[in-house]
C-alpha cells in the first residue's frame, strides 16, 4: 500500500495541463478537453483569489461586450454555459437524456480549453509553462497559433 500524501492544488492542475498538452498532442482531444478543464478550473480558482479574475471571466466580459455592441442581450449565465459546454458534454455525460453521444469539434474545443489554461497560468505564476509538452504543443498542436 502507498504512503499517505499531501499535494497542493496549484500542483494538480499543473499536472492535469501536462496531461492535457500530452493527450492533445496523441490527438486524445475529448480527454484533452476534459483534463485542461479540470486545471482551468484549479487555476482559475487561483487566479480569482490573486486578481479578481480568471481566463473565463475576462471571455465572459469580452462576449458581453460584442454583444453589446451589436444591440443584442445575452445573458451572463448563458455565455458561461457557452464557454463550458463541451468541458460539460464530456465531464457529465447524461445519459440517455444527450442520446448517448457527443458531437462537435473537439480539437477546437480542446485548444480553447488548453488556452485558457494556459491564461490562469500565466495569471497565478507570471508567465507561461515552461515543459516540454507546452513546447510540444506549441509547436505541433495549436491551429490557433498558426
Amino acid at each position: 500500500m502507498g504512503k499517505k500524501e499531501t499535494i497542493l492544488n496549484v500542483d494538480i492542475a499543473i499536472m492535469y495541463l501536462e496531461a492535457a498538452f500530452f493527450h492533445y498532442g496523441r490527438k486524445e482531444f475529448v480527454v484533452a478537453i476534459h483534463l485542461a478543464g479540470a486545471a482551468e478550473e484549479i487555476l482559475g480558482d487561483i487566479a480569482m483569489e490573486k486578481t479578481k479574475s480568471n481566463a473565463l471571466m475576462e471571455r465572459i466580459r469580452k462576449m458581453d461586450s460584442v454583444h453589446n455592441n451589436f444591440g443584442s442581450q445575452v445573458s451572463i449565465d448563458n455565455i458561461m454555459d457557452r464557454l463550458n459546454l463541451y468541458k460539460n458534454k464530456v465531464k457529465h455525460i447524461d445519459i440517455p437524456k444527450d442520446n448517448s453521444s457527443v458531437t462537435g469539434n473537439f480539437e477546437l474545443e480542446a485548444d480553447l480549453m488548453i488556452l485558457r489554461a494556459i491564461d490562469n497560468y500565466d495569471t497565478v505564476f507570471g508567465s507561461l509553462p515552461t515543459s516540454d509538452g507546452y513546447y510540444s504543443y506549441l509547436e505541433n498542436g495549436d491551429p490557433i497559433a498558426e
